[in-house]
């Protein structure tokens, strides 16, 4: 859940970075715009997502959003951890290389117990660090990004991939809409960690699911919009929804054809202070 709750937050705060502050001079050689060396968001967001990945309940949770960002190029917060960001042109929007270190918090064998218990049996998973590296390319309206990710030791022990082609639906000065899709590759370690059921595992599960081995492959497609209203330069308001369907080998898990839905819908609203 925890990276479903990020991508939502990255939709609820997109288009909202603060505007460059020109600084004024009496001297009559040219003098070149400037912008404070840090800038600041914080907040706070409801999220409703799947009680796990795979999951057919559903649960609402509170997510702090806080943000310090150094010259457009050091960022770290609750959403995507620490990012750098390398640009190798100096215009606006083009090209930009990332590299990041974020967690994840894993699996909880009791993260559906309120509902359908669907996970009773099957253990915890525990979480990571995960480092990423990947790139950002805007070519208004249009965006594209690819995300390599792996973990850092852990019980997943995985790598994913990901890729994302996006579009400014509307973009104002007060009003920002866009919206996504992408798609998530993920090896052996990965898919077998979260979809896969060991021997073990059928014969300790509550609901007796079959044994299970996913293989390396395609894990989703997902379709995301979301808006931000800027109320003034600093505050500005967000909502989201966004759609998963989980593919191929993890559609044909027991998790989920038997103990929860491909479909995967998720939601989110939230506010923000930026200084």
């Amino acid at each position: 859940m925890r990276h479903t709750a990020a991508a939502l937050l990255a939709l609820a705060t997109a288009g909202t970075s603060l505007p460059g502050l020109a600084q004024q001079t009496t001297s009559s050689a040219p003098v070149a715009r400037t912008e404070p060396d840090w800038h600041f968001t914080l907040g706070a967001a409801a999220v409703i997502a799947p009680t796990y990945e795979g999951s057919n309940s559903y649960k609402t949770s509170p997510w702090p959003v806080a943000e310090a960002t150094w010259r457009d190029t050091l960022s770290i917060g609750t959403r995507d951890g620490v990012v750098l960001k390398v640009k190798p042109g100096t215009e606006d929007g083009g090209l930009t290389f990332k590299a990041g270190l974020n967690y994840w918090f894993g699996r909880k064998e009791g993260a559906d117990k309120d509902h359908g218990d669907a996970l009773r049996g099957m253990g915890d998973i525990d979480g990571a660090p995960v480092a990423s590296i990947g790139f950002e390319y805007q070519l208004l309206p249009f965006f594209f990004e690819g995300n390599l990710s792996r973990d850092i030791g852990g019980d997943r022990d995985g790598t994913s991939a990901t890729g994302k082609v996006g579009y400014a639906l509307y973009n104002t000065e007060r009003l920002h809409v866009r919206t996504d899709v992408s798609t998530t590759w993920a090896d052996n370690n990965y898919m077998q960690s979260m979809f896969g059921v060991t021997a073990q595992q059928s014969a300790s599960s509550e609901r007796h699911y079959s044994q299970y081995t996913a293989d390396s492959g395609l894990k989703d497609v997902s379709f995301g919009i979301g808006a931000t209203y800027d109320l003034t330069d600093s505050f500005a308001v967000g909502a989201n929804v966004g759609y998963k369907r989980l593919v191929d080998e993890a559609a044909d898990s027991p998790l989920v054809k038997e103990g929860g839905s491909a479909n995967q819908f998720v939601g989110g609203i939230s506010a923000i202070y930026k200084f």
